[in-house]
C-alpha cells in the first residue's frame, strides 16, 4: 500500500518515460484485451474495435488497480490510459534484498543496491558499480578519512607539501597552512614547509628544522635557540636545564664541577672561560674575584687574597706582604704616618723607631739633625745656638756672658753654657 500511495502522487508523463526504459516482460499482466491476430468481431474487441492493447493487460482507472506480483521492492506498476504499465520506485527509496543484506536503497532503475554515491557508504568507503568498496591507502583516490590522495587522516601516510590537510599531523612537514584551505567541504588547509617555530605550535614538543616540524632536543644536545630544546633553554650552545645566564655560570661540564653537560653551575674558581672578569677570574660562587673591591670572597684570605709589604690588603694587588718592618723604607698607608708609623722629637721619621715625635719646638733641647744645625735652627749673634732663641747670630766668637755650647764659642772658656 505504501508504494501505491507514492506512485499515486507521481505524474503520468514521468511514469511513462521511465516505463519505456524498463523490461516490460517481467510484468505478467492478464486482461480482457484481444489477441494481436484476432479479427474484427461484433463485440468491438477486434483490430478496429475497442479491444486490447496487443500485449494484453489489466484495464485500470488508477495505480491501485494494477497488481504488484514480482516481489521487487524497487518496482511498482502504474496505470496509463486505462492500462497497467511497469514502473520503478524513485532513486533513494529504502529497500531490502533477501539475497544481499548490504543492499538497502533503490537505484531508480528497479534494483535494490548497496549505494548510489559514496555518501551512501559507511566508514568513508567508495561506491563502485553500486557496491561499497572499503577505503584504503592505495586506491588512488581520496577515501575514508584521507585529506589527500592516499595520505593524511591519521591512518594513511602523511601528505607531502601541497596536498590537503586538516591538522599538522596530516603532513610530512608537520605544518597545515589553513590560510590556503580549499574550502567547500574539503580539507581545512594545505601541507606546507614551516618557516619558524610558531608554525609548529600545533605539534606537541616540536620546532621548525629546515621546513619540517621536528622533535625538540633533550638536555645537552647542541642548539642555537631555546625553541629547539624541550627545556626551552639554550645556553653555551647546548640545551640546558635552566637559563644559566648569570655571571660566572656555565652549562658545560668542562667549565664547572659538574660531571655532565646540560646542568648549570658556577664556573670553577680561578677560571674565567667566557671571559667575564678579565683581568681577574671567577670566584667559584657566581661572581668575579675583583681585586680591591672591598669584599672578602669565600676563597680569599683577605680582599682577593693579595697583601702589600705591610702584610695588609692593598688596592693594587701587585705583591704579597711580608709584614711591618720598622725603617724598611716602605710606608704602609693603612697604618703609618711615615715609615712604619714612628717619628722622632722633630716630627719626622727616624731610623731607631724609639718613639713618636711631637714636632719641632724652639728650645726643646732636642736637635733635629734632619733639618736643624742646632736646637730648632735658632742661633745667637755669635753664630751658635742660644737658649732664648732671640735672634740669628752672625759671629763665631762670643764674649763673657754670651751663651755657648763649647769652648770653641768663647774667647775664653764656656762654663755651664755661658762664656766666662
Amino acid at each position: 500500500m505504501r508504494k501505491k500511495l507514492i506512485w499515486g502522487a507521481l505524474g503520468l508523463a514521468t511514469v511513462a518515460a521511465v516505463a519505456c526504459a524498463n523490461d516490460f516482460d517481467k510484468f505478467g499482466f492478464d486482461g480482457p484485451g484481444g489477441s494481436t491476430t484476432s479479427s474484427s468481431t461484433s463485440n468491438g474487441t477486434g483490430a478496429t474495435g475497442g479491444g486490447g492493447t496487443g500485449t494484453g493487460g489489466h484495464t485500470c482507472n488508477g495505480p491501485l488497480d494494477c497488481p504488484d506480483t514480482d516481489d521487487n521492492p524497487c518496482t511498482q506498476p502504474d496505470c496509463l490510459n486505462g492500462q497497467c504499465i511497469p514502473g520503478v520506485m524513485p532513486s533513494g527509496t529504502a529497500c531490502t534484498d533477501p539475497n544481499n543484506s548490504a543492499a538497502n536503497i533503490c537505484d531508480g532503475q528497479g534494483h535494490c543496491v548497496e549505494c548510489i554515491t559514496s555518501v551512501d557508504c559507511p566508514g568513508g568507503g567508495q561506491c563502485v558499480l553500486n557496491a561499497c568498496v572499503p577505503a584504503s591507502c592505495d586506491d588512488n583516490i581520496i577515501s575514508g578519512d584521507e585529506t589527500g590522495i592516499d595520505c593524511g587522516g591519521g591512518t594513511c601516510p602523511d601528505c607531502p607539501n601541497g596536498d590537503g590537510c586538516n591538522v599538522g599531523d596530516d603532513c610530512v612537514s608537520g605544518f597545515c597552512d589553513t590560510n590556503a584551505g580549499s574550502g567547500g567541504g574539503g580539507p581545512a588547509g594545505l601541507c606546507a614547509a614551516c618557516t619558524g617555530n610558531p608554525d609548529c605550535a600545533g605539534m606537541t614538543d616540536t620546532w621548525c628544522d629546515n621546513g619540517v616540524c621536528s622533535p625538540q632536543k633533550a638536555i645537552a644536545a647542541a642548539c642555537s635557540d631555546g625553541g629547539e630544546c624541550l627545556s626551552t633553554f639554550c645556553s653555551d650552545l647546548i640545551c640546558c636545564d635552566v637559563a644559566c645566564a648569570g655571571t660566572c655560570e656555565s652549562c658545560l661540564a668542562v667549565d664547572t664541577p659538574q660531571a655532565n653537560d646540560g646542568t648549570c653551575d658556577f664556573v670553577t674558581v680561578g677560571t674565567d672561560p667566557l671571559p667575564e672578569c678579565a683581568p681577574d677570574t671567577c670566584d667559584g660562587a657566581g661572581d668575579c674575584a675583583v681585586c680591591g673591591d672591598g669584599t672578602q670572597q669565600a676563597t680569599e684570605a683577605c680582599d682577593d687574597g693579595y697583601t702589600d709589604a705591610c702584610g695588609t690588603c692593598n688596592a693594587t694587588c701587585t705583591a704579597v706582604g711580608a709584614g711591618q718592618t720598622c725603617g724598611d723604607g716602605f710606608q704602609c698607608l693603612e697604618t703609618e704616618a711615615c715609615d712604619d708609623g714612628f717619628q722622632d722629637a722633630c716630627g719626622t721619621c727616624n731610623a731607631g723607631c724609639t718613639g713618636a715625635g711631637s714636632g719641632s719646638t724652639c728650645g726643646d733641647a732636642a736637635v733635629c739633625f734632619e733639618t736643624e744645625t742646632c736646637d730648632d735652627n735658632n742661633v745667637n749673634a755669635c753664630g751658635t745656638c742660644n737658649l732664648t732663641c732671640s735672634g740669628a747670630g752672625t759671629g763665631a766668637t762670643c764674649t763673657a756672658g754670651i751663651g755657648c755650647v763649647s769652648n770653641a764659642d768663647c774667647v775664653s772658656t764656656c762654663t755651664a753654657g755661658t762664656c766666662d
